[in-house]
């Protein structure tokens, strides 16, 4: 029988924190205390989710905590919580990237744009980040034209794999043969509409594309990034 390790006292994953007024807990607070309580609930409840998809509240204003986990593992949604507390210290809003896990936690209810009445896609934020394991490519046409080939390949697949399922995943991998290999994913949350999901994954592509094409040109080798965006 395997057994997961327990949470590394060195952060794992990679957290994106809400720093500015407002968003500031104290330790031993109520508000504290109900993220430590949302994150034993959602460790279990993500896990037992059809979807691997979960989102819950606790407490009430000016300390209630709302979270989200979109997240295969009950474990690695545990470690999410301690990384992005240990990354982001007495911040109320923050989003983890725990190995095949995304957590989101924060003070403020930023679900509500998910709401017809509240839809804009260019609420997104467009966040590429240089990988830490990067490795630098002479042939930079031909490596951008091969990551545009499979970035437009995971948005096609990403909406259609639920066209024949009752469970909505909004969630593809895929993997170009270049040298080196391209690997990608692409990952909507379930409570999306099937339009949502397209809406904002092509106007992600259309960004990775637009970025992609500063570099076709360029006879220097260049760093390969990670491509994401995020909701607020």
């Amino acid at each position: 029988m395997m057994r997961r390790k327990p949470p590394s006292a060195t952060p794992a994953g990679i957290a994106d924190c809400d720093a500015g007024v407002g968003n500031n807990y104290a330790a031993n607070s109520t508000l504290e205390a109900n993220l430590n309580l949302l994150a034993a609930a959602l460790a279990a409840n993500v896990s037992a989710a059809p979807s691997s998809y979960a989102v819950a509240t606790v407490g009430t204003a000016p300390d209630q905590v709302y979270v989200l986990a979109v997240c295969p593992c009950s474990a690695c949604v545990a470690a999410a919580f301690v990384d992005g507390k240990k990354i982001c210290p007495g911040i109320n809003g923050v989003t983890v990237y725990e190995e095949a896990c995304v957590v989101r936690f924060s003070g403020q209810r930023f679900m509500d744009f998910l709401r017809a009445d509240q839809w804009q896609v260019t609420e997104m934020i467009w966040s590429p980040d240089q990988a830490s394991a990067s490795v630098k490519v002479t042939a930079v046409g031909w490596f951008n034209a091969a990551i545009t080939k499979i970035l437009t390949a995971l948005v096609d697949h990403a909406v259609a794999a639920t066209g024949n399922s009752t469970t909505k995943k909004y969630f593809v991998t895929g993997e170009e043969d270049f040298d080196p290999k391209i690997y990608g994913f692409a990952q909507c949350v379930p409570d999306l509409m099937t339009e949502q999901c397209n809406e904002c994954l092509r106007t992600l592509l259309d960004d990775a594309s637009a970025l992609l094409a500063t570099t076709a040109d360029s006879e220097t080798p260049v760093v390969t990034p990670e491509l994401g965006a995020v909701s607020t």
